[in-house]
């Protein structure tokens, strides 16, 4: 017996043994499980406008396309709206994932909370936002090809990026700057629509190690390094001979000379910085690029690499922003930052620099797209305040078409009148002839020091403004239909027109302008009486639209003096004496520091100081000031010079720019073309030449310029020796390469009819 209880006893412990290490291989098991994420979104419904997560909560799909097999098939409006989840409150610490195939270089929301941050992914980068401080991995990624993508971010704010469960960049981050809130997947509540598949949409409440990432690509079966396979480039005796013409015209401004032969944009701003700003992938897309600016842009030469290389630059800066709608040539504001939509904005500025491309079809398709966006009050306002009827108008001048003109007006005359509802009655008061915008906001220019004027420049009050930056647009956009209806034969409208922007130019007139001060100020929405006295770089926009009459010409003195607004980079966005005045960027403010949007409408301005109003304070020297400061703004390298890149504003004190890389929003060619060279845009068959721009220069010249069907150069060239093959001394004119004319100086001069019949 006793024998037979001491084996009964060592068979328990034998079994609790075994029932132990089975208990620890589970734990292990448990240990070594991949984590569970909070929030999964297979998207494998196949139907319907609602998906459900592993936690059974559902989110509404916002235009749904289902693929056969699950997943969602995205065009950049599809949306899926998660909303607020109390597992998603984190600024730090956690993983975002999903399975998708990308098929736009732009950049796509995968997922995030808007005001916070998410994961956003183009075909070249992977970008981990944060509001106001992204994170950018500079990666190829496979076209129309399924990969997994992942970011973590740990508790110390160290960040990771990750495709197809392998580690590809790592990095130091902010975290995001609130708790998130308002969840959507596919796009933000506004821009970064994504364009492609997408499907396992996840995250993780915790920043997930190495290992982790690659069990969940292994579970979904993308666990191996995607295959980019790069072409070779052509041979050079297959350059286009465009490229090889403007390779010669770009060669003092080569920074990569090898590259010079075939890719002249790629030697200007190097390789590397060519291929990523526009997403480039294989020799051929270079190529093309390449081949399109050659064949598109007009030519720009002159003693000033700084100016030239700038030149340049800005068309690169329209090619990196091109994007098309439904097959309308159009361009983005910011196709490298947040801005990866078409704004009302930032059109106007587009159109006036895309017209001088060879085909007008891309500053048409601008106005095409926006104005195919009707809104019940039958504005196309878009969110923001704009003069695109204006710059309609500006590109019919040098791309002249009646039938497009007639195809796209009746957008942006209804436009125009809407936003004057029951007023061309000539009967009202001239208040009603002022426009307020519903806040500082839909301006486009936040946080100027008049919205908060009436209660002591407390930000947390605002008073809705008739504003004069509004108005005078659409003073502009009002003489604008006037002039494109009278050119359409119905010249009843035309004369409505004409009397609206009458009523508008004495309405600002009389209850914007302050004699005592000579200068034009935002009013209180109501009380007509009530100006905002603090100047702003807005006040002097009317003269850029030639509204106000000559005995007001007087504001400029505010603009041009060193106390107000001329500062170290002019001009300042507000003038310097005011209490809310700052030169720092902190993310869209315009209480000071410089923008080249500002700067685009006061170039404009300060050239109808000559040309319209004569004020003597305005001189060409100034003007050439006011442009040499803008085209230095434009550049990163303030010293050397070599690396042009435009932000959407900068520092007033020491001009370094902050913001949306190669930023689309503002003119700079366009100014080069009409100020420097002088052309005046015109509804006849007469090339106006008036310069208004004392360049310290002995020659430049503007080649290949379209122009109303006809091709012109404008060369100046007073040069002893050396001059331009068979330009004469002086400053002469070309019209489809025959010279029709030269002075002696830079001068205003008036060649009638060399259009007529020429060609």
């Amino acid at each position: 017996m006793p024998g037979c209880i001491w084996l009964e006893k060592n068979i328990r412990l034998a079994k609790l043994a075994v029932m132990v290490c089975v208990l620890f291989a589970v734990a292990a098991c448990v240990c070594a499980a991949e984590p569970v994420p909070v929030v999964h979104f297979k998207l494998d419904e196949g139907r319907g406008d609602l998906t459900r997560d592993i936690a059974g909560v559902m989110a509404l799909i916002t235009a749904p396309k289902w693929l056969p097999g699950g997943g969602l098939a995205m065009d950049g409006g599809t949306r899926i709206v998660v909303g607020d989840r109390a597992e998603l409150v984190f600024r730090n610490n956690f993983t975002l994932a999903a399975k998708m195939k990308l098929r736009s270089g732009a950049f796509g929301q995968v997922i995030g909370a808007y005001g916070s941050g998410g994961l956003v992914v183009s075909l070249d980068q992977i970008k981990l936002a944060s509001w106001g401080s992204d994170w950018i991995v500079n990666t190829l990624l496979p076209e129309n090809e399924w990969v997994f993508v992942a970011v973590t971010l740990d508790f110390a704010n160290n960040a990771r990026a990750y495709v197809n469960g392998r580690q590809v960049a790592s990095g130091k981050v902010n975290p995001w700057p609130k708790d998130p809130e308002r969840w959507t997947i596919g796009g933000w509540e506004i821009g970064e629509g994504f364009v492609g598949d997408m499907r396992d949409v996840m995250v993780w409440n915790a920043a997930l190690s190495p290992d982790d990432v690659l069990a969940v690509a292994k579970r979904i079966g993308l666990s191996v390094p995607p295959k980019m396979a790069p072409d070779e480039p052509e041979p050079l005796s297959r350059t286009p001979a465009s490229v090889s013409r403007l390779a010669a015209e770009m060669k003092d401004l080569a920074i990569e000379p090898a590259q010079l032969p075939r890719y002249p944009f790629s030697a200007m701003l190097g390789f590397d910085r060519l291929g990523t700003g526009l997403r480039i992938r294989s020799y051929k897309q270079r190529a093309e690029s390449e081949k399109w600016l050659a064949d598109e842009i007009p030519a720009f030469d002159c003693p000033d690499q700084i100016w030239k290389r700038c030149w340049y630059y800005r068309w690169y800066v329209v090619y990196a922003n091109y994007q098309e709608e439904n097959g309308t040539p159009g361009f983005y504001e910011g196709k490298r930052g947040g801005y990866t939509r078409h704004i009302t904005y930032s059109a106007p500025h587009i159109m006036d620099e895309v017209r001088w491309l060879k085909d007008g079809k891309y500053a048409y398709g601008q106005a095409e797209i926006l104005g195919r966006r009707p809104e019940p009050d039958g504005r196309r306002f878009g969110g923001y305040t704009h003069w695109i009827a204006s710059t309609l108008w500006g590109t019919y001048l040098v791309h002249p078409d009646k039938a497009v003109l007639a195809r796209l007006l009746p957008a942006w005359q209804s436009d125009t009148e809407c936003a004057f509802p029951g007023k061309l009655d000539d009967t009202r008061p001239d208040a009603d002839y002022l426009l307020a915008p519903q806040n500082h906001w839909v301006t486009g220019m936040e946080w100027q020091p008049a919205w908060f004027f009436f209660d002591k420049f407390d930000k947390n009050k605002e008073t809705r403004l008739w504003r004069p930056d509004y108005t005078a647009y659409y003073y502009a956009n009002a003489r604008a239909v006037a002039s494109a209806l009278r050119e359409l034969g119905n010249n009843p409208e035309a004369a409505r027109f004409d009397r609206l922007a009458d009523r508008i130019k004495g309405a600002v007139e009389k209850l914007m302008w302050e004699p005592k001060t000579n200068y034009f100020y935002s009013v209180k929405m109501g009380s007509p009486n009530k100006k905002a006295y603090v100047k702003e770089v807005v006040g002097l926009y009317p003269f850029a639209f030639d509204l106000p009459d000559k005995s007001m010409d007087a504001a400029y003195s505010w603009i041009l003096s060193p106390k107000y607004f001329w500062g170290k980079w002019p001009v300042t966005s507000c003038e310097m004496t005011c209490p809310m005045y700052s030169p720092k960027v902190k993310l869209c403010n315009w209480n000071g520091p410089v923008w080249p949007h500002a700067n685009s409408i006061i170039a404009n301005a300060l050239a109808n100081g000559i040309r319209t109003y004569h004020y003597s304070l305005v001189t060409p020297e100034k003007i050439y000031q006011f442009l040499d400061s803008y085209t230095k703004l434009h550049y990163e390298d303030k010293g050397t010079w070599k690396q042009p890149n435009i932000h959407e504003e900068a520092n007033a004190d020491d001009g370094m720019m902050y913001g949306c890389p190669d930023y689309f929003h503002s003119t700079y060619n366009d100014l080069i073309i009409r100020l420097v060279g002088g052309l005046v845009p015109r509804n006849d068959d007469t090339v106006e030449l008036y310069p208004v721009v004392a360049v310290p220069w002995d020659h430049f010249r503007l080649d290949c310029v379209p122009y109303r069907g006809h091709v012109l150069s404008i060369v100046y060239d007073v040069r002893a020796k050396g001059r331009y093959s068979g330009a004469p001394k002086g400053y002469s004119l070309y019209v489809d390469g025959k010279l029709v004319g030269s002075t002696d100086r830079l001068e205003r001069v008036v060649f009638t009819n060399v259009l007529k019949g020429s060609k």
